[in-house]
């Protein structure tokens, strides 16, 4: 009778394995595949400040929110256990909200500064790089609810439609402007302001539905 429980209980996880799996699968196909373009595209200079750029935008994107989307998923169990969810998304929206009154403020001074002490091409870069960086992190804040929500399958097929879209739109940009590293990252902050805007709208009706549900 136990092992008959567990085993349901295996079965049960086997459809959210298989999207995690499917995810991992996807954003790996699309970071190989974008390594072969971008360096058929650009050349050596321009990859090597594309590579730089990539760790600025990681390093906001993942290592700053990394902490706080894993901090967000913790205690949206907790707030919904205690049934204070309502809570829970009034601190999330605040904090998107100074995180975008912070990048507004932080990007401009940071490309002066730049600008003043290097040239126009780096400071560009750099600004691109850091406003990427903040909406890939404002990116997976959103996630990392959807996450936490075990809904894995929503979270999977985000994950890897932006990994393409950055790479799609990257490519389109650089045929209609010129190969350079600045275009490619600007690409990425487009199709991560989309990704970030759509998952923004599945969240603001997850809170809707919670808020419905709630009694008054």
């Amino acid at each position: 009778m136990i092992n008959s429980i567990y085993f349901k209980k295996i079965l049960s996880l086997i459809p959210e394995a298989s999207w995690v799996l499917l995810e991992q699968v996807g954003t790996v196909l699309a970071g190989l595949l974008g390594v072969k373009l971008l360096t058929s595209i650009l050349d050596v200079s321009q990859f090597g400040y594309l590579a730089l750029a990539n760790s600025i935008m990681a390093l906001v994107g993942m290592n700053l929110f990394g902490p706080f989307k894993q901090g967000f998923m913790r205690f949206w169990a907790i707030s919904k256990d205690e049934e204070t969810l309502n809570v829970f998304y009034a601190v999330s929206d605040k904090f998107a909200k100074y995180i975008c009154y912070f990048t507004v403020i932080a990007v401009p001074l940071v490309f002066l500064l730049i600008y003043r002490f290097k040239n126009l091409e780096w400071a560009t870069l750099i600004a691109i790089s850091l406003i990427a960086g903040a909406l890939t992190g404002l990116f997976g804040l959103r996630v990392g609810i959807f996450i936490a929500a075990r809904q894995r399958r929503r979270s999977a097929l985000f994950n890897i439609s932006i990994a393409f879209s950055r790479l799609f739109i990257a490519l389109c940009l650089l045929i209609l402007i010129r190969p350079s590293a600045t275009v490619v990252i600007l690409g990425y902050t487009l199709a991560s302001l989309l990704f970030f805007l759509i998952a923004q709208k599945f969240y603001s009706a997850m809170v809707s539905q919670k808020k419905h549900r709630s009694p008054n």
